[in-house]
């Protein structure tokens, strides 16, 4: 897969701008990802610092580095990844109260 150039990365705005970038790229198959979560204040639609992902398949570590490493080459945002299997309960638990779901 061909990357754009760092000039070209698109600054997301929202979760709808989230769910159409996976979808050109394709991400979310080329991973065997069912879906994956949004959480946090770009969720909220507030305006925030970063992209909150999270990851319920049960993925490697490897695995959600290289999607997060893939996105970001597509993306001008920063992005945080939380793993299902990893995740702190408390802070799942807080997560899941705005989670939105994207589908490739």
């Amino acid at each position: 897969m061909t990357y754009p150039t760092m000039n070209s990365r698109q600054r997301l705005v929202c979760v709808e701008d989230l769910q159409t970038v996976l979808k050109q790229q394709k991400l979310l198959e080329q991973f065997a990802f069912s879906r994956l979560g949004v959480f946090g204040s770009f969720a909220r639609n507030e305006s925030g610092h970063d992209i909150d992902l999270f990851i319920e398949d049960d993925v490697s570590l490897e695995t959600a580095l290289r999607f997060k490493q893939c996105l970001e080459q597509v993306v001008d945002n920063p992005l945080d990844v939380m793993l299902k299997k990893w995740a702190n309960p408390i802070v799942l638990h807080r997560a899941m109260k705005d989670m939105r779901y994207v589908e490739g």
